[in-house]
C-alpha cells in the first residue's frame, strides 16, 4: 500500500491515524478568560441554590461562596456584583427550621464578615440593605454559639464606619438584641465583640438609650478574663454613656453601680501594686483604674453639687479629651462647633475617686502614669 493513497502513516513501524480536520473549542469565550474570571462566572449559580436548592446543595453553596470571600481578591467583585449582598443579607431573614438553613445562615454572617472592612463603600452598602441590620438583630438573638460569635463579630466590624453607627443606633431591635446576646452568651470572645461594637457607638453623638443595657454592663465589669479586656471595654463603654449628660441621672439611680466600681478600682489596684514589671493585662488595668475614677467623681459630683445643675449646664469638667493608654475619648454632650470652647470631661489625671478615698498615693503610682508607645 502506497503512503501517498493511505490515511495512514508509517512511523517507526506503527501506523498511526491523524484527523485532517482541526478540533474546535466549544467555549471559545472561556480559552481567553482568566481563572478568576471562571470562578466569578459560577457565583450566580451558587447564589441560586443557596437560596432555593436542596439542603446539602445549599450547604455546599453558601460554603464555596464562603471559601471565596476568603480570598482577598475576590471580595470586592464578589461585593459588587449584582444582588450578590442582597441575597445574602436575605438569607439572614428567611424563617425555616433545621441544621441545614442555620448552616447556610452561619455561612452568610461569615461570608458579610468577609467583606466588611475591606473597603468603605463596600460597608456602607453592607450597612444600608434593606436586610442586613433586621438580620443581624435577629442573630444576635441566636442561642447557638457558633451564630453568636460570628453575629458579635459582624455588630463589631459594621459599626467601625461612623455613618454606620447612627444606622445600627435607629434600628430597629439592634440594641435589644446586643442585650439579649450579653445575656445569654457564656463567650468571653462575643462579649469582646459586642463590647467594643458599643465602645464605637457610645462614641457617637447620635446614640440611643437601651433598657437594660445599664445591667449588662455591670455584669460585664464584674467579669475576670485573662487580660482585663471584657471589663475595660465595659467601663469605657460606661464612661462614654457618662459622657452624654442625659445618660447621668439614670446612671446615678442605679443602686449597685457605685459598689461595683469600688471593688473593680480595689481589684485592678492591688494587681498594680503588687509588682513594678508590666505583666500580662497591665495596660488594661491601668486604663479600669483611671476611668473607675473618673466615672466615681462624676456620679459624686451629680449627687452633691447644687442638686447637679453643674453637670446637666456641662460644667465642672477640665477637658473635652481624655486620653488613657491607647485610647482616646470625646465629650458627646455638645457638637464639634461649640465643643472646644467649653469644658466637658474630666481631667485624665484624676485618679483617687471617692470609691477609694486614699489617704496618700502608693509609691508605685508612677506605675498609673504609664504611657504606652
Amino acid at each position: 500500500m502506497s503512503s501517498a493513497s493511505s490515511p495512514y502513516k508509517q512511523l517507526y513501524g506503527l501506523n498511526l491515524k491523524y484527523e485532517k480536520n482541526q478540533i474546535i473549542n466549544p467555549n471559545p469565550e472561556n480559552a481567553r478568560k482568566h481563572h478568576a474570571e471562571l470562578i466569578l462566572d459560577k457565583v450566580p449559580e451558587l447564589v441560586h441554590i443557596m437560596i432555593y436548592g436542596k439542603s446539602k446543595d445549599r450547604i455546599h453553596a453558601a460554603f464555596g461562596l464562603r471559601n471565596l470571600t476568603e480570598e482577598k481578591r475576590f471580595r470586592r467583585p464578589l461585593g459588587m456584583s449584582y444582588d450578590f449582598i442582597e441575597n445574602v443579607c436575605a438569607l439572614l431573614m428567611i424563617n425555616q427550621e433545621g441544621d441545614a438553613h442555620k448552616r447556610c445562615q452561619q455561612h452568610a454572617l461569615g461570608i458579610l464578615n468577609n467583606l466588611l472592612l475591606e473597603d468603605p463603600i463596600l460597608d456602607t452598602f453592607i450597612a444600608n440593605d434593606e436586610n442586613s441590620l433586621p438580620g443581624l438583630a435577629k442573630m444576635l438573638r441566636s442561642t447557638d454559639r457558633t451564630t453568636q460569635e460570628l453575629a458579635s463579630k459582624m455588630l463589631d466590624y459594621i459599626t467601625v464606619t461612623q455613618e454606620n453607627q447612627t444606622l445600627v443606633c435607629t434600628s430597629d431591635r439592634i440594641l435589644s438584641g446586643v442585650v439579649v446576646l450579653l445575656r445569654n452568651t457564656k463567650s468571653n470572645e462575643v462579649r469582646e465583640h459586642v463590647l467594643q461594637a458599643l465602645i464605637y457607638l457610645s462614641n457617637n453623638a447620635k446614640n440611643s438609650r437601651e433598657e437594660n443595657l445599664l445591667e449588662e454592663l455591670q455584669r460585664c465589669i464584674t467579669i475576670s478574663d485573662s487580660e482585663g479586656t471584657i471589663s475595660q471595654r465595659a467601663i469605657q463603654v460606661l464612661y462614654n454613656i457618662c459622657l452624654l449628660k442625659e445618660n447621668i441621672p439614670v446612671i446615678s439611680r442605679d443602686p449597685d453601680i457605685r459598689q461595683i466600681l469600688r471593688d473593680k478600682q480595689h481589684e485592678v489596684k492591688k494587681r498594680l501594686n503588687s509588682t513594678e514589671e508590666k505583666y500580662k493585662g497591665f495596660e488594661n488595668d491601668v486604663i479600669t483604674y483611671k476611668l473607675t475614677g473618673v466615672i466615681a467623681d462624676l456620679l459624686y459630683t451629680y449627687d452633691t453639687r447644687l442638686n447637679s445643675k453643674i453637670i446637666l449646664r456641662g460644667e465642672g469638667f477640665n477637658h473635652s479629651v481624655i486620653t488613657i493608654g491607647k485610647h482616646a475619648s470625646r465629650s458627646i454632650v455638645e457638637d464639634s462647633m461649640t465643643r472646644s470652647n467649653r469644658n466637658l470631661s474630666f481631667n485624665e489625671d484624676t485618679l483617687d475617686s471617692p470609691l477609694s478615698s486614699p489617704t496618700k498615693r502608693d509609691s508605685r503610682s508612677r506605675s498609673f502614669n504609664y504611657s504606652p508607645k
